[in-house]
């Protein structure tokens, strides 16, 4: 399988607290995240914080324990904004609370140079179509594989979702979790965000030609 083009649409850095107390969040520093230029947009309900940075695309969205740092705009590299700048800042903001989880998302599209997105799913990764066919009494017409790993202590998740015939959805998820987290600088919480999309990178075009 063959993929002509690849566009990461968004991107994330996850934080996870127990517990997260949203009365306790700053909202006037998290207005001002990004300088006095952006005019952010601001909800604030009794479950939810939302800020939207119109101007560069970044929503940060605070509950259910969470802070999401997002860019929401297709992206040529990982790079485009730094979010882990903004993600340490939002940390900053609860840092009374126990950092007990982060991650990084990948959200991206593959566009295939020829073939058929469900029929290449299907070739690549049931090892018996036709068997499975057979047992389920039906014509097998997609298949969304979803894969769980860990490398060291990083826990890993691959998501494939077929769209249309040409284009499959990637979800990539790195998942920091272990006893006495501690978040990392800026700088270092950057270059691993860079080298985790590297992985991604490298490792996804051998995952997506594996039936060659």
């Amino acid at each position: 399988m063959q993929f002509a083009e690849l566009t990461v649409f968004n991107q994330d850095i996850t934080t996870v607290y127990r517990p997260l107390d949203l009365s306790a969040i700053d909202t006037g520093s998290l207005k001002g995240l990004l300088g006095g230029d952006t005019k952010p947009m601001l909800m604030d309900v009794p479950d939810m914080i939302v800020v939207v940075y119109p101007s560069v695309s970044v929503v940060v969205q605070i509950g259910n324990n969470r802070i999401i740092t997002r860019l929401e705009r297709p992206a040529e590299n990982v790079e485009s904004l730094p979010l882990w700048e903004v993600a340490t800042k939002c940390h900053q903001l609860a840092s009374e609370f126990t950092l007990v989880a982060y991650g990084f998302n990948y959200h991206m599209s593959v566009s295939l140079e020829a073939g058929n997105a469900d029929r290449d799913m299907i070739e690549l990764f049931v090892c018996d179509p036709r068997g499975l066919e057979s047992v389920i009494g039906g014509e097998l017409l997609s298949f969304k594989p979803r894969f769980r790993f860990q490398r060291d202590e990083t826990i890993y998740h691959l998501e494939f979702e077929p769209k249309d015939e040409k284009d499959i959805m990637v979800h990539f998820n790195v998942h920091f979790e272990r006893k006495g987290l501690i978040f990392p600088p800026q700088t270092e919480l950057g270059a691993s965000f860079v080298e985790e999309f590297g992985y991604l990178m490298e490792m996804l075009p051998n995952v997506l030609e594996g039936s060659e």
